[in-house]
């Protein structure tokens, strides 16, 4: 097998296939005791693992909760990792972050996943995927435009809320 690196056109149409496959996904909301990595699991990482052998790239390497562990990016004191990751011959390509907003903590868990995806971007994954699962039975309607200003803000930065 080849460890040639993804060309940039091949790695737009990655993103944008990426882009696709979340656009089109639908979560019920979690239940109140369901946590972050039990979501990204069971929900989240199927979603990525059948998007990845339907594209058939097989220098793909795909990591998250249940199956390869991600391995954690280091700087100065800090140490974080996101919840997913696609990655080619240790070239970090693509970053989930996955948060359920709840009731108790809206605005942590937002900001938190936010502030998250912006690290993993300057500190090296070329783009960040934010998914923002709202538990709330009555989701904000300011979330959709705060999605959309994000995104114009922060190159290969996405956010989506479900």
């Amino acid at each position: 097998m080849s460890k040639t690196k993804l060309t940039e056109s091949q790695f737009s149409a990655l993103v944008k296939i990426t882009q696709n496959t979340l656009s089109e996904l639908e979560f019920e909301r979690p239940q109140y005791r369901t946590n972050e990595i039990t979501f990204t699991k069971e929900f989240v990482v199927p979603q990525i693992e059948k998007m990845l052998v339907d594209i058939k790239e097989k220098r793909l390497n795909l990591r998250g909760d249940g199956i390869q562990p991600v391995r954690p990016l280091f700087k100065s004191s800090i140490s974080i990792k996101p919840d997913i990751e696609i990655e080619m011959f240790g070239e970090r390509l693509i970053a989930f972050e996955v948060k359920i907003l709840r009731k108790n903590d809206p605005t942590g868990s937002l900001t938190k996943a936010i502030g998250q995806g912006l690290l993993y971007r300057a500190w090296g994954y070329k783009a960040t995927f934010v998914l923002i699962i709202d538990s709330n039975k009555n989701p904000k309607a300011m979330l959709p435009k705060l999605k959309n200003k994000i995104s114009d803000l922060v190159d290969n930065l996405f956010v989506y809320i479900y």
